[in-house]
């Protein structure tokens, strides 16, 4: 039973022994398959990429030891913006890309996380973290300015020498603030910048400098150095050979670095530097009246690095010709008793000659004496209200060097105006229309008699009466007051007396009056400088109207309407040129008036221009 059963084995053994083969075949090489898929997609991570020296200008690749099904999210720290890509096989991601949108930081040391990873057949994976670092940037071996930089010449040299040539960042730019237009020269180890122009002067420059990627590598800030400045030069007028000729600078000038001829005089003479700071020049054969010139040559130096960018042309004059520069007293009103008159001339002069050509046009000179350039004369009794002229004439002579003077000159001031005010007591009117009384009441009181409008109104002839409107009568101002003394002008019912019977009142009281008709502003003037005080008649207001009427004797008198009669009491300015008089006006009071307001006021009252001079 047991070799049948060895010997049916066999015989299918036999029968079947292919399809056993053939199955046993197939079965490994699907096993052997499954095994090679689980080793691509099961394997641990080994992710491959630059990890040290990165170039910075190259995208960021890595490649996984195995794949996977999907990664869920990619980070790199520190954050830097751009874009990842996958890379993909038929079992999955393989490995990842990121390009920066731009370069990387040179040096910097950059990690990325693959996070949320997912596998074929067991599912999520462990995050993996990565760290890479980018190459370092050229580093500065040296650099032309210092850190502590000061202050640097306006045509300085900005010189760079770097560590190491080639690399993804070999490309220097160097920057400044404010900008610069600079010209780069590169040498095997670095780089020199030249200024196209001179660098702001007097001005503090940053200079940046970075690799070609924008990197900042280095910073300086400096201050440029002052373009050399002029303090002091030759005076601008009245030059003399006594002069200082010294030109002094602000800042120590680099003589060896300048121009040889750095400062050029058009006059004859010679020049030296005495020290750092000041060039002093001696003239020779200086002609007075004349203008010249010096110049600072372009490309002066000073001993910190400014430069002249421009010359510097500067002129002076000589001393010219003699004049008189000013004088004095000036103005209207000054005092007549004594002045000292002041002429100043514009510089030392031969005082002889101009005391001979000095005048004064009038008052007596006292005396003559001399103050530096001015010439001070003492005159009195020079009159009032005088327009007193001081001249020098042609000829006055230098007192060294310099010009005579060619041309008289003069000057005018105006002396005080003489006042007098007659000391007058003031009285207002008593009465409507008793201005006439009031004034003569005034005038009396002044000579120290005492009365009053009523008592001075009856030696007036006082006899009140209205006018006759219908017959155009009334009484006659040349013999007695007309009309009540408190009545209206207007209405007919007041009005007032003429000069003739107010003298006559006046010498009732025992003072001598004279009448006058038509007087004038000088005949006013020369009472009042007698010490007599005036009573004028003239209008209220600014017009009036002349009317007639026929008087009880039959002759016909006239007036103005309205009239009124002040007392004239002082006058400012002389007899023959008043300027203006001080007036009782029995209404108003007292005030000043204007010769021509006056006058005007006085000449409107036509026949009523009429004065009494009191005595």
């Amino acid at each position: 039973m047991a070799k049948r059963t060895v010997r049916q084995l066999s015989v299918y053994m036999r029968k079947h022994i292919v399809a056993i083969v053939l199955v046993f075949g197939f079965t490994v090489t699907i096993g052997a398959g499954v095994a090679f898929a689980a080793t691509v997609t099961q394997s641990p991570l080994d992710p491959s990429y630059t990890r040290v020296g990165h170039a910075v200008d190259k995208p960021f690749v890595v490649r996984l030891g195995s794949s996977v099904a999907s990664i869920g999210a990619i980070s790199i720290t520190p954050e830097i913006k751009g874009t990842w890509m996958y890379h993909s096989d038929m079992f999955g991601v393989i490995g990842a890309e990121f390009s920066p949108e731009q370069s990387f930081q040179p040096g910097t040391k950059y990690t990325v996380k693959l996070s949320g990873m997912k596998r074929q057949i067991t599912g999520a994976t462990p995050d993996t973290t990565m760290t890479f670092t980018t190459e370092e940037a050229p580093g500065v071996l040296a650099f032309s300015v210092p850190l502590e930089a000061g202050t640097v010449a306006a045509d300085t040299q900005f010189k760079v020498t770097l560590n190491r040539e080639g690399g993804s960042m070999k490309d220097m730019v160097l920057e400044t603030q404010p900008a610069t237009e600079l010209s780069r020269k590169q040498s095997g180890d670095g780089y020199t910048w030249t200024p196209v122009a001179l660098l702001p002067q007097g001005q503090k420059l940053t200079t940046i400098l970075k690799d070609d990627k924008g990197h900042v590598l280095l910073e300086r800030t400096m201050t440029v150095a002052a373009a050399p400045e002029l303090v002091t030069g030759v005076q601008e007028a009245d030059v003399t050979p006594d002069s200082a000729f010294d030109l002094v600078f602000k800042e120590d000038i680099d003589t060896a670095k300048s121009p040889k001829d750095m400062i050029a005089f058009d006059a004859s003479g010679k020049g030296s530097w005495i020290d750092a700071t000041t060039y002093r020049f001696v003239p020779e054969g200086l002609e007075p009246g004349k203008t010249y010139h010096y110049t600072i040559a372009k490309g002066v130096r000073t001993k910190a690095g400014g430069v002249l960018e421009e010359a510097i042309t500067k002129s002076f004059d000589t001393r010219s010709r003699v004049v008189a520069a000013s004088f004095s007293p000036n103005g209207r009103e000054v005092s007549q008793a004594r002045q000292v008159v002041h002429v100043t001339f514009n510089q030392p002069v031969d005082k002889k000659s101009a005391e001979q050509r000095f005048s004064v046009s009038a008052g007596q000179v006292q005396t003559v004496v001399w103050e530096g350039n001015t010439l001070k004369a003492t005159v009195v009794n020079l009159g009032f209200q005088n327009t007193v002229t001081v001249s020098v004439a042609a000829g006055v002579k230098p007192a060294s060097f310099g010009l005579e003077s060619v041309s008289a000159q003069s000057h005018s001031f105006t002396t005080e105006v003489r006042t007098v005010r007659l000391a007058v007591p003031y009285y207002k009117q008593a009465y409507a229309q008793s201005c006439e009384a009031a004034s003569v009441r005034m005038a009396l009181a002044y000579r120290g008699i005492g009365s009053s409008d009523w008592d001075i109104l009856q030696k007036f002839e006082y006899n009140p009466t209205h006018k006759n409107q219908e017959a155009n009568t009334w009484d006659d101002p040349q013999k007695q007051f007309v009309g009540d003394v408190n009545g209206n002008q207007g209405k007919g019912t007041g009005w007032g007396v003429y000069a003739e019977p107010v003298a006559a009142a006046v010498r009732s009281y025992g003072r001598q009056a004279s009448t006058h008709y038509g007087v004038s502003a000088q005949f006013l003037a020369q009472q009042l400088y007698d010490d007599r005080p005036v009573v004028l008649w003239g209008i209220w207001g600014t017009s009036a109207q002349i009317q007639t009427w026929t008087t009880p004797g039959g002759y016909t008198a006239s007036g103005p309407f309205p009239m009124h009669v002040r007392l004239v009491v002082g006058v400012k300015g002389s007899i023959e040129q008043p300027l203006g008089f001080y007036v009782h006006d029995p209404i108003t009071g007292s005030a000043y008036w204007s010769t021509a307001q006056l006058m005007a006021n006085t000449q409107k009252a036509g026949p009523a221009n009429q004065a009494v001079v009191v005595y």
